[in-house]
């Protein structure tokens, strides 16, 4: 039985509220025992999106420090001398300055900043990391004794 509401941008927290009120009564047992219900809605997602968008950001600083220190202590070998600790380093570097400059550009083009974008930045996170090691394998296997030419 679909139901619909509409309401002004300025009365949409009050059909959030409304939404959640709705789902925690049908949701009590001995409703839940008579009726199946389920409830979405533009609101009720946008809400969702912004409340994990806020729960995950700070996140992303720890992410990010542990990123560092992985690709770093990953990089070190037996043979100090094939050991490439600044080189991925740096490489953890590239996917921070392209996080960077994504939001500097946008901000200069006043593009608003959607919640759902903190995953992406995760994402960019786990691309960048991913190349960092093929990068650093491929340097690896790279024979030393190949002459310039």
């Amino acid at each position: 039985m679909p139901f619909f509401m509409v309401a002004t941008v300025e009365n949409t927290d009050v059909l959030i509220e409304w939404q959640k009120k709705a789902i925690a009564l049908f949701e009590r047992k001995d409703y839940s025992r008579w009726f199946r219900t389920g409830m979405t809605g533009d609101n009720l997602v946008s809400y969702e999106v912004r409340r994990m968008g806020v729960e995950t950001g700070p996140l992303l600083f720890g992410s990010i420090t542990f990123m560092i220190i992985f690709v770093v202590t990953t990089s070190f070998r037996v043979n100090p001398l094939l050991s490439k600790p600044w080189e991925a380093l740096v490489g953890c570097f590239i996917p921070l300055l392209a996080i960077l400059g994504a939001l500097g550009v946008m901000s200069v083009l006043e593009m608003r900043f959607q919640s759902i974008m903190v995953a992406s930045l995760f994402l960019i996170i786990a691309v960048g990391v991913d190349d960092i090691f093929m990068l650093l394998r491929a340097w690896h296997r790279t024979s030393p004794l190949v002459s310039e030419g």
